[in-house]
C-alpha cells in the first residue's frame, strides 16, 4: 500500500492531467463522470508530499481569488438560513460546494509545460471525435436534420444547455489560434480544426456568444497582423464581416434573428400583454420582462434578498401576476447571474459575485494572453444567463476560469 502511494505520488503530474481531462471531456457527455473528476480532486490534492502540501497551502494562503470563492459559498448558507423553502436551498448550496475547494485547487497544483501540451491536445481531440459521434449518430443513424441537432441530440440526448457547451467550443477554438499563431505548429489542421469548432459554435445558434467572439477573433487578428499593412487589416475586417454574414443565414441563427427582427418590441406594456395571450417565441422580449420583474424584486427585498431557497419560487409568483405564459410554462430562472445573486442574498452575495467578477477581469488585464477572452466572455454572458443555475455552469466558474487564469501565468513567467 506505502508503494503504490509513493508511485501515486511520484506519477502525481501525469495522474492530475488525467483527471483534468476527463473532468472537461466529461462535461460533454456524462454529469456523473464529471462529477467524480471533480471531487476526486480533493482527495488527489492530499495525496502529495508534506514539503508539497506546505508550499500549495502557502499559495492558498497569499490568494486572494481562493478567499473570496470560498466566501460566496457560505454567502449561500446564510441565505439557506431566512428561506422558506428549504429544500430547493440546500439544492442550490449544494451544487456550488466545488467553490469550496476547486479553484484552490487548481490554482496550487503544479502542471510542466510539456503537460499542459498533452492536456489541451486530449481535450481538442476529444472534443472533436465525442461531437462527430455525436452528428453521425444524429445524421445518419436518426436520420434527423441539421437544424434539429440542439434539441434532440444536445438538449434531449446530452441533457445540457448549448449555451454551457459554447465554452468548450471557445477552448478548442482558441487553442487552435494559439498553436497557429504563436506555435506556427500543424497550421494547416488547426485552420480546419478551427473551423470546425466555429461551426459547432455557430449551430449552438447562443448569439450573444457568436457577438462576442466574433468581436474578439476581429481584436486578436488585428493584433497579429497588426505590422501587415493597412490593405491586410482591412481584408482581415472585411473577411470576419462576410463570415459573420455567412453565419447569421445558418437556418438556426437565422430563425433566432427573424424571431427577433420581426417581433420584437420596445413598449413595456406592448410586451406584457403579448406575453399575457400566448406563449411566445421573442426570447429577448423574454428577458426584458425577467429583468423588469426580478430588479423590482430585488428592491423590494433590499438589502438580504430573499434567500437561497426562494428565489425560483418568487419569480413565478411574479410571472403568475402579470400572467407571462412562457415565464409560468418553462419556470424561467433569471437569465442575469447579476441579478440572480442580488435577489438570492442581497448586497452579500450580489457585491460578493460582482467582486469575484472584478478579480477575474485584473487577472485578465495582467495576462493579455487569448484564454483571457474566455474569462472575459464569461462576465457578459452572465448578463444573459443565470450559469450558476447549473452544473456545468458551476464548472465553468470555478474550475475552468481559474484554470486558464493559471495557465495564463504561466505563460507570463
Amino acid at each position: 500500500m506505502i508503494q503504490q502511494i509513493r508511485y501515486i505520488i511520484k506519477k502525481r503530474e501525469t495522474i492530475y492531467l488525467w483527471i483534468l481531462s476527463l473532468a472537461v471531456l466529461s462535461f460533454c457527455f456524462s454529469y456523473a463522470i464529471n462529477s467524480i473528476m471533480t471531487f476526486l480532486l480533493i482527495g488527489f490534492f492530499f495525496l502529495d508530499t508534506r514539503e508539497n502540501l506546505n508550499r500549495k497551502i502557502q499559495i492558498l494562503r497569499q490568494n486572494k481569488l481562493v478567499y473570496l470563492y470560498i466566501l460566496f459559498f457560505f454567502v449561500q448558507i446564510i441565505g439557506l438560513a431566512y428561506s422558506d423553502n428549504v429544500s430547493f436551498g440546500i439544492k442550490k448550496t449544494i451544487l456550488l460546494i466545488p467553490c469550496l475547494f476547486l479553484p484552490g485547487i487548481v490554482l496550487s497544483e503544479k502542471l510542466s509545460k510539456p503537460n499542459y501540451n498533452h492536456l489541451f491536445n486530449i481535450v481538442k481531440w476529444g472534443i472533436v471525435i465525442v461531437f462527430i459521434s455525436y452528428l453521425f449518430i444524429h445524421l445518419v443513424l436518426d436520420q434527423r436534420n441539421i437544424r434539429t441537432f440542439v434539441y434532440f441530440t444536445v438538449q434531449k440526448r446530452i441533457g445540457i444547455s448549448q449555451f454551457y457547451l459554447s465554452f468548450i467550443f471557445l477552448f478548442g477554438i482558441y487553442e487552435c489560434l494559439r498553436k497557429i499563431f504563436s506555435e506556427k505548429s500543424n497550421i494547416v489542421i488547426n485552420a480546419f480544426l478551427f473551423l470546425f469548432f466555429m461551426s459547432l459554435l455557430a449551430l449552438m445558434g447562443n448569439r450573444t456568444i457568436l457577438g462576442i467572439t466574433g468581436l474578439f477573433l476581429l481584436f486578436y487578428l488585428l493584433n497579429e497582423f497588426s505590422d501587415k499593412g493597412l490593405i491586410i487589416r482591412l481584408g482581415i475586417i472585411l473577411i470576419t464581416i462576410l463570415s459573420g454574414i455567412g453565419l447569421s443565414q445558418m437556418d438556426i441563427v437565422n430563425r433566432k434573428m427573424n424571431v427577433f427582427v420581426k417581433t420584437t418590441d420596445l413598449d413595456l406594456e406592448v410586451i406584457k400583454t403579448k406575453n399575457r395571450f400566448t406563449i411566445t417565441k421573442n426570447t429577448f422580449e423574454h428577458r426584458v420582462l425577467i429583468n423588469y420583474l426580478s430588479s423590482k424584486e430585488i428592491f423590494d427585498s433590499f438589502p438580504l434578498g430573499v434567500g437561497t431557497g426562494d428565489y425560483k419560487d418568487v419569480m413565478l409568483e411574479r410571472y403568475k401576476e402579470i400572467k407571462f405564459k412562457a415565464g409560468i410554462a418553462n419556470e424561467y430562472n433569471l437569465h442575469n447571474q447579476y441579478f440572480s445573486e442580488f435577489l438570492k442574498t442581497g448586497i452579500l452575495g450580489g457585491i460578493l459575485f460582482m467582486i469575484i467578477i472584478f478579480n477575474l477581469l485584473m487577472e485578465v488585464k495582467r495576462s493579455q494572453k487569448i484564454y483571457s477572452y474566455l474569462a472575459i466572455t464569461f462576465c457578459i454572458a452572465c448578463t444573459v444567463e443565470s450559469y450558476l443555475d447549473r452544473q456545468h455552469g458551476v464548472f465553468i466558474f470555478t474550475l475552468l476560469l481559474p484554470f486558464f487564469i493559471k495557465y495564463e501565468n504561466y505563460l507570463n513567467k
